[in-house]
């Protein structure tokens, strides 16, 4: 089969578009490691413009966003990749949460990097990150769990030594807590003893007021009976 110049021309434009969509791709990543955001972000926009179906080039876009400071762009595009994500569903999720963190926003945060976790149970970093939201939260017990979890994924973690301080803190805050509970259980225990005591006592003494008056009454009624009857003639 011999192959026309207009097919080859058809095919050339093909490859070429390929090719120039995957070095989109590539300059943009360059570009995000030399910390040029606007240039990946101007290198990334071509290469969606060309593949809008590719997970990657909207999460190294949401980077590129961050990177510039615009965490709303960002949060916009990791939403617009998570709904055709087939393969980075939970790094979608985590970069999502990490925006929701930055803001403030702790239990949106806790509801992604939670999300991500369920995609991806070995997810180090999530269980890392889920543990700093829940810290702010308040919510020590499963901040404690997560930093546990994170230390048995990522054993030789950089982070590992001031994660031990934080869970060391956090039993002798738990055990404090525990022993405060019980100094104050104990007081009301006590305090509801001392309060039956006195009720006990005020109890006891009516009785022995009540029963000192009946027999007061009693003495009076039989030497009232006892007293003779004058007649007339006495």
């Amino acid at each position: 089969m011999r192959t026309t110049p207009r097919l080859l021309a058809c095919i050339f434009a093909l490859v070429a578009a390929k090719a120039s969509c995957a070095t989109l791709l590539e300059q943009g990543i360059d570009a995000l490691r030399a910390n040029d955001a606007a240039g990946a972000k101007s290198a990334l926009l071509g290469a969606l413009n060309q593949n809008p179906q590719d997970e990657r080039v909207y999460l190294y876009l949401g980077v590129a966003d961050m990177q510039l400071g615009d965490y709303s762009g960002a949060l916009d595009v990791f939403k617009q990749g998570l709904t055709i994500s087939q393969r980075y569903t939970s790094v979608f999720c985590f970069d999502i949460g990490n925006i929701y963190f930055m803001q403030g926003q702790n239990t949106l945060a806790e509801g992604m990097y939670s999300e991500a976790i369920r995609k991806d149970p070995n997810f180090a970093d999530a269980y890392l990150n889920r543990a700093n939201a829940r810290m702010r939260l308040n919510s020590y017990d499963g901040a404690a769990a997560d930093y546990t979890t994170y230390l048995g994924l990522a054993p030789s973690s950089p982070q590992r030594d001031n994660i031990e301080k934080i869970l060391a803190l956090l039993t002798q805050a738990k055990e404090q807590a525990r022993q405060e509970q019980l100094a104050t259980e104990k007081k009301k225990q006590e305090a509801e003893a001392q309060q039956k005591s006195l009720l006990n006592e005020v109890m006891q003494s009516l009785q022995n007021a009540s029963s000192k008056t009946t027999n007061l009454q009693a003495g009076n009624a039989s030497i009232q009976d006892s007293k003779p009857k004058l007649g007339l003639d006495d």
